[in-house]
């Protein structure tokens, strides 16, 4: 740790202390740059006193996730302090604001660029319109059921010569709305993802009605980012005519649970710079369909194909294409045996992540794996019935470095917790998931 940043820790802990008063005064002095790193390190419980300390009306980022303060206070001292003028960038992913709250947080940013307010139930179409800026460029409103094609018609009029990123991804926006985003021609990143993402965020009266989106704006030719996953109301022809004029300059492209089929991607397909494809749950894709896609798409470093009829033939491409891969999710595609997996692990040999839930994948392969993949650091192996723990136990007695940080033997039967404990004190930063989802670290044991 350098000097700096072992002094921002002390006064940090300083200022959490009782009698932190003196403290408080001098840090005040601090320049911006490091009032904002100390913000960083005590937000988590600031105290009206550290509030009043560390905030500063200077600071152009701000971050407001993870604050666990109360909320009360940090408005007072937003507002008693005039924050927002030199604000540029802002997030407020997952707090708990009442509406009249983001009222106070979200007046007067002249100069904000990139608001970040993703699970904030009381977010809504009424703070977009008090935004004063007139530089918009990055929007993320995921998971706010407040924001409706309204907010849309708002980026619509005032934003279409700086918007770049919008993330919209389980709002209330309807087909209406999103063809609006017509206008927004400097669109470079887009997501419009209608699946549910994650139950605890999602409230029982909150229709996702980007799930219903029917038809997609064209002519958005800047983008490189699109997130269509779940629009499976969609048609194959206009996800086609949407994805023919980007993808040769698209790098990372999720397409997950949508209506596309084979044929509708064998029309787009080209030489790209794809770094990152998912194509889950697209039933109506073949084995020989998605080859093709690898061998235009060398360097992909994230491939997702969970779900699908693959072949050993589409491993073996993607060792064979893919040197660059970094994450891979195969989960549930059961037609995969040792050999595709074995042709993985002898090539891709920069893997981080590997998802092989409910394969055929065995305790030799995944030797090989972890000696050929030495960057290894989260692997997946839940509902595999082919392996018997004899891995582990090769493990143990050669002890080799791993990197491993995370294994997941959920569901599978022939592991015994036994096993996994005699090895967890030779890796004490791995932590392995159990049979029925039970967390395992060396401390544990």
């Amino acid at each position: 740790m350098a000097l700096q940043d072992r002094c921002l820790a002390v006064v940090a802990a300083l200022l959490s202390s009782r009698d932190a008063d003196d403290v408080a005064l001098a840090v005040a002095a601090l320049p911006v740059h490091l009032l904002d790193a100390l913000w960083n390190l005590t937000k988590a419980n600031a105290s009206s006193k550290v509030l009043d300390a560390v905030l500063s009306n200077e600071s152009s980022c701000v971050n407001l996730t993870s604050f666990g303060g109360d909320l009360t206070d940090l408005v007072h001292t937003w507002h008693a302090k005039r924050m927002g003028s030199a604000i540029m960038e802002l997030s407020l992913d997952g707090v708990a604001f009442k509406p009249a709250d983001l009222y106070v947080i979200m007046d007067a940013l002249p100069q904000l660029q990139h608001l970040r307010c993703a699970y904030v139930s009381a977010f809504s179409d009424e703070h977009v319109r008090l935004l004063t800026t007139l530089n918009l460029c990055e929007l993320c409103v995921n998971w706010c059921s407040g924001v409706t094609d309204a907010t849309l018609s708002v980026l619509a009029t005032r934003y279409t010569n700086s918007l770049t990123a919008l993330e919209i991804a389980g709002t209330t926006v309807t087909t209406q709305g999103v063809l609006r985003l017509v206008a927004c021609t400097k669109l470079q990143r887009l997501n419009l993802r209608g699946a549910e993402t994650s139950k605890a965020h999602k409230s029982e009266h909150c229709v996702v009605a980007c799930d219903q989106v029917t038809d997609l704006p064209q002519g958005l030719d800047q983008l490189i980012d699109i997130d269509l996953r779940g629009l499976s109301c969609v048609s194959t022809d206009n996800l086609t005519r949407v994805l023919s004029p980007v993808w040769p300059h698209l790098e990372r492209v999720s397409l997950g649970e949508t209506a596309l089929t084979s044929s509708a991607l064998k029309e787009v397909l080209c030489h790209g710079c794809l770094e990152l494809l998912d194509l889950s749950w697209c039933f109506q894709l073949d084995a020989a369909t998605i080859i093709s896609c690898i061998r235009f798409a060398s360097s992909l470093v994230t491939i997702k194909l969970r779900c699908l009829e693959l072949s050993d033939n589409c491993l073996e491409a993607i060792a064979r294409h893919c040197p660059t891969l970094r994450k891979l999710n195969i989960a549930r595609c059961r037609n995969l045996s040792d050999g595709g997996f074995q042709a993985i692990a002898s090539s891709c040999n920069r893997l981080e992540v590997l998802d092989a839930s409910w394969s055929l994948v065995a305790d030799a392969t995944l030797l090989l794996l972890l000696d050929c993949a030495p960057a290894l650091k989260r692997l997946c192996l839940q509902g595999c019935k082919a392996i018997t723990g004899s891995f582990l136990d090769k493990l143990r007695e050669t002890r080799p470095p791993l990197r491993l940080a995370s294994l997941d033997l959920s569901w599978v039967d022939a592991v015994e917790n036994e096993v996994v404990q005699s090895v967890l004190p030779l890796y004490p930063s791995l932590v392995v998931t159990g049979y029925y989802g039970e967390v395992l670290v060396a401390s544990s044991v």
